[in-house]
């Protein structure tokens, strides 16, 4: 849990469908941003938060980079205040 106090955000480029994926809600409940692929049932635990506007598209590394330099610029007061809107899994 300490990483999640040092870190902004949880890169997930998972490319198989997974039903559950447990870090993806561990991150987010600890509020650590998920970025994720839009494969499998990711996109279902994060929808309506936060989370939704940083999901790439599945085996496209160009939106995956936007995704992540999109997040690394944000201020740490902006990320502060997505954080807790995660936890509403």
């Amino acid at each position: 849990m300490r990483f999640h106090k040092e870190s902004w955000g949880l890169l997930f480029p998972s490319v198989i469908e997974e039903f559950l994926p447990y870090a993806v809600v561990e991150a987010a409940l600890a509020g650590t941003m998920p970025l994720v692929s839009r494969a499998g049932g990711v996109l279902e635990v994060l929808r309506d938060t936060p989370a939704e506007r940083f999901a790439f598209r599945t085996r496209d590394v160009e939106d995956l980079v936007d995704k992540a330099e999109r997040l690394a610029g944000l201020s740490r007061d902006a990320v502060s205040e997505l954080s807790p809107r995660l936890g509403k899994l």
